[in-house]
């Protein structure tokens, strides 16, 4: 897989959210409703996953004919593997294992004095998209956040206000993303 693929993945994604939000307005049943509105926030936080990681390859300059599992670098300390066969040394941030929060905190560091909400952690976002994002939330464990193991689950405790909420803040970080990367 090239690291551009992640950027394709990340469109492909939101297009998906917008169009199921938009099929919502039909009749929906409530257990076909809840299952969407469940499926839409793990594609939005999968949206957020991808462009984050494919501006981490571009920032540090990665080949675009390379294959993404041959990240290695010592100099940001991040590969596509914690520890890649073959080497002793354990990288601080990989992309294989889902590391939402820690990609997004080394992408804050490749990407100085940046303003996009989530990546530069001291822009405010809403409550409700911190509760969404956040594993832990008003100082306690959250397990309503988004997480890859979401896509197994059944049923959603946030609105669709609050999803539509979502996916537009998962927008705005695409777009800004796709512009300073």
């Amino acid at each position: 897989m090239l690291y551009t693929q992640y950027k394709d993945a990340a469109l492909k994604h939101l297009q998906a959210c917008k169009t199921a939000l938009h099929g919502l307005s039909g009749t929906v049943s409530t257990t076909n409703k809840d299952a969407l509105l469940l499926d839409i926030f793990y594609l939005s936080g999968y949206t957020l996953e991808c462009i984050i990681n494919y501006a981490i390859y571009k920032r540090v300059g990665f080949a675009l004919n390379t294959n993404v599992e041959q990240l290695q670098s010592v100099t940001y300390n991040i590969g596509f593997y914690k520890t890649p066969r073959g080497t002793n040394h354990n990288f601080n941030y990989w992309i294989s294992q889902h590391e939402f929060h820690k990609n997004s905190a080394l992408l804050n560091t490749l990407l100085p004095g940046n303003q996009i909400p989530l990546i530069n952690t001291t822009i405010p976002i809403s409550l409700i998209i911190q509760r969404m994002i956040f594993d832990t939330w008003a100082g306690r464990r959250n397990n309503s956040h988004w997480r890859p193991k979401l896509r197994y689950e059944i049923g959603t405790p946030f609105t669709q206000n609050d999803i539509e909420e979502f996916v537009i803040f998962t927008e705005l970080v695409y777009i800004e993303l796709l512009n300073i990367a």
